[in-house]
């Protein structure tokens, strides 16, 4: 009888596991082959799929906490990935704990992706642990949770310290004006987030005027979405104040915060008053009139709204035309000499000749706005 070698995975030529490799989908070798022995995971990181893996997505792949688990401790020993989108599962609070654990103290990972995915209080203060230690991550998903107010200020906390994260995005996780708070108070020490997204909360008036006053002296934050939280006038007055003065903030989304019906009988009648006053015809004005423009309720968004040197027209004796018609007229007035606006977004049930004519010739006077789009997303 003649003896045969016995093959194990210690003594399996490199080559060998390599065609081995070949076979398995890139994720299994993430999640199943990484970290079985130190031999292996030598061979693994001189594999070339798995040396330019920076993007995985995961995304609505029914991932639970004990596969979170898994996928936690491969990442303990990846120095690759950049990109984890993991949207649309069931990671839950204690699939987090395992993934902020692993990330406290990673440094190559720059984008995590967790929308909808059963986060609530608990799994905040766990990502808020994390974003305490961690030096790598530049963009945060969190949209679609249940974080509220509570785990709001614990991620706010975090933010004070945090010096890498730019991008967070909180939309949709019920947060009311006290997590606005909590926020708010958070910019007033961050110094590197750049893009804040809490579109489809209720932070209501109060929670917009605590996110105006503090930027009022804000040096960082370019974009905020506020859009579809019941702020109302007083809210949308507060951040038209906070323009006149803010000289960073590039991006405002403030879509879908009507006004009622009787807020807009009283600023109609404000309007006419402020019309008659001298000072409306002149530049310190100018934001006034751009926040009559936004109580049409057309507006959903208008990208750098800041109009500096820009001059409004206006004529009393002119007969009363469509509000929208004026609304635009004002906005097209005040963006002439803007040098700032490159993307305008607008929403209209129906544009009218007038309305053409004013944007047209807004258009070519305006060598620096290059885009206006007036569709009704809805």
């Amino acid at each position: 009888m003649s003896d045969t070698s016995k093959v194990s995975l210690p003594t399996l030529p490199v080559e060998v596991v390599y065609r081995i490799l070949d076979r398995l989908d890139i994720i299994t070798i993430l999640c199943t082959v990484c970290n079985v022995c130190q031999r292996l995971n030598k061979i693994i990181y001189s594999y070339e799929r798995y040396q330019v893996l920076t993007t995985v997505n995961l995304r609505n792949t029914r991932i639970s906490n004990s596969e979170t688990f898994i996928l936690a401790d491969a990442l303990k020993t990846n120095t690759a990935l950049k990109t984890l989108i993991l949207s649309v599962n069931e990671i839950g609070d204690e699939g987090v704990k395992h993934l902020a654990g692993t990330l406290r103290n990673n440094t190559a990972l720059t984008e995590l992706y967790l929308v909808s995915n059963k986060i609530g209080e608990v799994g905040a203060e766990y990502l808020a642990d994390m974003l305490q230690h961690n030096t790598g991550l530049v963009t945060l998903h969190l949209s679609c949770n249940q974080i509220k107010d509570n785990g709001i200020k614990h991620l706010a906390d975090a933010l004070q310290v945090n010096e890498k994260l730019t991008i967070l995005d909180l939309q949709k996780n019920y947060i009311g004006c006290e997590g606005a708070q909590h926020l708010a108070n958070a910019l007033r020490n961050n110094t590197t987030l750049v893009e804040l997204n809490i579109n489809g909360n209720h932070v209501g008036y109060q929670g917009a005027q605590y996110f105006a006053d503090v930027l009022l002296h804000s040096s960082t934050l370019r974009i905020l979405h506020i859009g579809n939280n019941k702020i109302r006038f007083d809210g949308l007055k507060a951040l038209a104040d906070m323009l006149r003065t803010n000289k960073m903030l590039h991006t405002l989304d403030i879509g879908g915060n009507h006004i009622s019906d009787k807020e807009r009988q009283y600023l109609d009648a404000e309007e006419a008053c402020r019309l008659d006053d001298e000072q409306a015809r002149r530049l310190e004005d100018v934001q006034a009139r751009y926040m009559a423009f936004l109580r049409t309720q057309y507006v959903t968004m208008a990208r750098a709204p800041r109009l500096d040197n820009a001059q409004a027209r206006y004529t009393a004796g002119e007969e009363t035309r469509d509000p929208n018609d004026e609304a635009v007229r004002y906005l097209a007035a005040a963006l002439q000499e803007n040098s700032t606006l490159i993307e305008l977004e607008l929403e209209f049930s129906e544009v009218t000749d007038k309305m053409a004519i004013d944007l047209d010739e807004l258009l070519e006077r305006n060598e620096r706005l290059t885009n206006i789009n007036t569709d009704n997303r809805e």
